[in-house]
């Protein structure tokens, strides 16, 4: 009988797993926040201004490596045995699918801190860490505070597949809005806050050149016909990726 040397070495590292102790839940919740880059200094994430100008939207991928190096730093104090070991069996993967869970379920701890969270099916090994975002700057954040924002795995957004879970939408400045989500983004679609009334002509009768309305124009329809003529849906654009 021949033995698949790979094989057994997978087998003996998930037994072990399978035997690890829970992390403790103040660890795992700090550390889950920290794989949505919380408490993470703007400037590690844009060191210089140039690379996000005004008006401007920047896409970027979490390196794996890079986030697990983070981990590390995170890890690096305390009781030096205890450490390395817990940093050991982190590093080596042992923990990180309660990480991941963490970070999937941050973002809904946040918007319903009373209510009951869903159960989520763990993630394989293949996703751990595959992140991806955007950083928006620009004075369209200044102006609507409450944008929605849905990334999507595909170039043609909503007409694809299913959108991305998101794990982190967020203002961290005046002029800037940063989105984290699960899995590698490839369109991304910003739309007008839904909390409100649009309005504008749907077709040009009523306005002139100058997109001036002409009031005594419309005033040939009643009020519920010329509201139902100027109420529109919130103005969406679709950024894709290509390649």
């Amino acid at each position: 009988m021949t033995m698949n040397l790979f094989d057994t070495v997978l087998d003996a590292r998930n037994d072990i797993i399978a035997g690890e102790p829970p992390m403790p839940d103040q660890a795992r919740a700090w550390l889950g926040r920290l794989t949505l880059l919380y408490g993470v200094p703007f400037h590690y994430l844009v060191p210089d201004e140039r690379m996000l100008p005004l008006e401007s939207l920047r896409f970027f991928y979490v390196d794996p490596q890079w986030m697990g190096a983070l981990l590390g730093g995170a890890l690096s104090i305390g009781p030096p045995e205890e450490v390395r070991t817990f940093l050991n069996k982190v590093m080596a993967g042992n923990y990180a699918k309660d990480l991941i869970a963490e970070a999937r379920t941050a973002r809904l701890r946040q918007r319903k801190p009373d209510a009951s969270l869903p159960q989520l099916a763990p993630p394989s090994a293949e996703e751990l860490f595959k992140f991806s975002g955007f950083l928006l700057r620009s004075e369209i954040v200044a102006g609507w505070r409450g944008l929605a924002v849905t990334a999507y795995s595909t170039p043609v957004g909503r007409k694809g597949d299913g959108a991305l879970v998101t794990l982190r939408l967020e203002r961290l400045a005046r002029d800037i809005l940063f989105g984290l989500f699960k899995d590698h983004l490839r369109s991304l679609e910003i739309m007008q806050p839904l909390e409100g009334l649009h309005f504008e002509p749907k077709t040009k009768t009523g306005v002139n050149d100058l997109r001036v309305l002409d009031v005594k124009g419309c005033g040939k329809d009643n009020s519920a016909e010329l509201a139902a003529s100027l109420l529109a849906e919130p103005y969406r654009y679709t950024f894709g990726i290509e390649g």
